[in-house]
């Protein structure tokens, strides 16, 4: 059929809470004659669900006001009017197919033909994981700790559950209960929720863990749970499926655990080794080997990480977006620069505290890394104008940057980022005594993006600047 450019595009990406899953992404493009239905699969498949009516379809689908709503039908807005009966079945059945819960019942509302189909489309719209879960006899009973747990995860799962089912998370959960969970769904379970938990022995959990769920891709076992090696080991070894693991705080871990998950778990995509303050070079060395794909890494006051396992993980995992070093006082600009030359795509970095870096590191960031949104610099005190002018000019997609305690920032940096980051949403120049009212009135237009920004202790700033910034961005933030 040939899609002219009479034909009136509805694109629903964005307008609604859509589900999409493998078999409706093989057809998205439905065109509309006003008679019947024709599915296309488009070679870029970019939309989940895309109509396209012709002129004859267009005339049968009258919306009473176009501009009060941005979907083709009468959803979200009780008050509007269109022609939804005289859609053909087919139709109808595909819009079903995308629509969130609550959409789905206001839909039924107007289409007889939707409402009698209603139940079973909701069903046959969750996850296959829910619908697995849903034929154990105890599964009624279990949702609310499944969804506690983080097992249970998707939004329209949650709103069928919510809406349909009346059924509300616990907020809290014993360890009996984990165990028992763990035990009747385990070969189900592909995300689960461990994090703060008290009163709970963790290891014996992830003992659980690795006995019952091959099929593990995301856990989050921050806090205080003190995991052991032991435990961990068992984990990487029974769940080689693993994406993504949070082991914030657990300060027991040694390279061992490391180790274990980077040779068994080589598709992992995001580690969190936070406060893991044993984890040495030679952790982070086997992930840069075992995990090419890694895109996340924070390795936040791990503070016997040196440039020596930077530098082989930005050289292997080309596809870092995110890296927190925070707190790694012996990394260099030698690091930093590895980073710029391997990982271009990089948007996140935190610096905080890693007082070795200069000018010349954060130039061949800025130099390579034209995609980076946030950074953090805070008491890198060998920083000068110089570094941050570079980030500004190279770097416009900046959103936030924090500078306190770089007390060699002047005016001139900020007017800089100012000028060139128009996407500047918050920036942070703390105890930075240098900065003048020319700094703050870089910032006192109307149409800046800036939502908040930290100055306290720069002592040169005055509070008529202070009221020219409130004046034209009345909705700032300002902490002074």
């Amino acid at each position: 059929m040939n899609l002219s450019a009479q034909h009136n595009k509805i694109d629903l990406e964005g307008k609604l809470d859509y589900k999409v899953n493998a078999e409706d992404q093989k057809k998205q493009i439905v065109v509309w004659n006003g008679k019947n239905c024709t599915e296309l699969e488009p070679t870029v498949k970019e939309n989940p669900l895309q109509i396209i009516l012709t002129a004859a379809g267009e005339k049968l689908l009258r919306i009473t006001n176009p501009q009060e709503t941005s979907i083709p039908f009468l959803i979200g807005n009780p008050k509007m009017k269109c022609g939804i009966t005289k859609l053909p079945r087919e139709l109808i059945l595909i819009f079903g197919k995308f629509l969130s819960v609550l959409d789905s019942v206001r839909f039924a509302s107007t289409s007889s033909i939707f409402h009698s189909m209603r139940s079973s489309l909701l069903y046959d719209n969750l996850s296959l994981t829910v619908r697995r879960i849903m034929k154990n006899e105890d599964a009624i009973k279990d949702l609310p700790h499944l969804m506690h747990l983080g097992i249970i995860h998707d939004k329209y799962d949650l709103d069928y559950i919510a809406n349909e089912l009346f059924i509300k998370k616990k907020e809290s959960i014993s360890e009996e209960k984990i165990i028992d969970i763990i035990q009747k769904y385990g070969s189900y379970i592909e995300e689960i929720d461990l994090s703060y938990k008290d009163n709970i022995d963790m290891n014996k959990i992830v003992t659980e863990l690795a006995l019952n769920c091959p099929s593990l891709r995301k856990i989050d076992l921050a806090g205080w749970a003190r995991v052991s090696d032991h435990a961990l080991i068992n984990l990487a070894k029974n769940c080689p499926d693993l994406l993504y693991i949070n082991l914030t705080l657990n300060s027991l871990i040694t390279d061992q655990s490391v180790m274990a998950l980077a040779e068994n778990c080589p598709e992992l995509e995001v580690i969190d080794l936070e406060s893991c303050n044993k984890v040495t070079d030679q952790g982070i060395i086997s992930l840069a080997k075992h995990c090419p794909g890694l895109h996340y890494i924070n390795l936040s006051e791990c503070n016997l990480i040196t440039d020596q396992a930077i530098m082989p993980l930005a050289e292997q995992c080309k596809g870092l977006q995110r890296i927190n070093l925070n707190g790694c006082q012996q990394i260099t600009d030698q690091a930093i620069m590895a980073i710029a030359n391997h990982c271009k795509g990089l948007q996140k970095i935190n610096l905080t505290y890693c007082e070795l870096i200069t000018d010349q590191g954060i130039t061949v960031l800025a130099n390579n890394c034209s995609n980076l949104q946030t950074i953090q610099l805070n008491f890198c005190d060998l920083i000068t104008d110089r570094a941050i002018i570079d980030l500004a000019e190279h770097c416009s997609e900046l959103r936030k940057i924090s500078l306190d305690y770089c007390e060699l920032i002047t005016d001139q940096a900020i007017i800089a980022i100012a000028t060139h980051c128009s996407e500047l949403r918050g920036i942070q120049f703390e105890n930075c005594r240098l900065m003048t009212d020319l700094a703050v009135n870089a910032f006192a237009t109307p149409s800046s993006k800036l939502k908040y920004i930290y100055l306290n202790n720069c002592d040169l700033i005055t509070n008529e600047a202070l009221d020219n910034l409130r004046q034209n961005n009345p909705k700032l933030i300002i902490e002074n």
